[in-house]
């Protein structure tokens, strides 16, 4: 859908100037598959980019299921 699409760029963009709330949010997105193709080794390099500028994202990546 077009509206997930433009939040995944608007929420990149944000990201790479290094905002851990969109990070967060690109995380959720791949863990979900909202606007993006489900992916949880990427959601979770997402939540740990978070983590590491805000120890509030740490909960979402604790409870992504274990790497394979």
């Amino acid at each position: 859908d077009e509206s997930k699409a433009e939040m995944i760029k608007v929420a990149r963009d944000f990201a790479d100037k290094g905002d851990p709330n969109a990070m967060g949010r690109l995380g959720r997105a791949y863990r979900d598959g909202k606007g993006v193709e489900k992916n949880i080794e990427t959601a979770r390099g997402w939540f740990t980019r978070a983590v590491a500028k805000n120890k509030a994202w740490e909960k979402e990546l604790t409870a992504l299921p274990p790497s394979e």
